[in-house]
């Protein structure tokens, strides 16, 4: 089966495929007067979901919006918390 995860903004439901980090880097340079370059870099990584939607269109999303709904058609409290 699979873990649906569900927007907390919108509702909308993914299949998850996977979780990872994306990684940025960016450099920045300032033109000083007198011609002098200084530049900086920032680099870094953040936690991404691979999910896919009801006609399989793949995207990444960040985790913080979303939660899990179900895992093999089961809810979290009862595969945590059975009774």
């Amino acid at each position: 089966m699979a873990t649906i995860v569900r927007s907390k903004s919108d509702n909308n439901r993914y299949i998850l495929l996977g979780t990872g980090y994306g990684a940025y880097q960016s450099a920045n340079r300032t033109l000083h007067p007198f011609f002098e370059v200084s530049s900086t870099k920032e680099q870094g990584m953040y936690p991404i979901l691979f999910v896919c939607n009801e006609h399989g269109a793949i995207g990444w999303l960040d985790p913080n919006d979303f939660i899990v709904e179900s895992i093999d058609g089961i809810p979290p409290g009862q595969i945590l918390n059975p009774e």
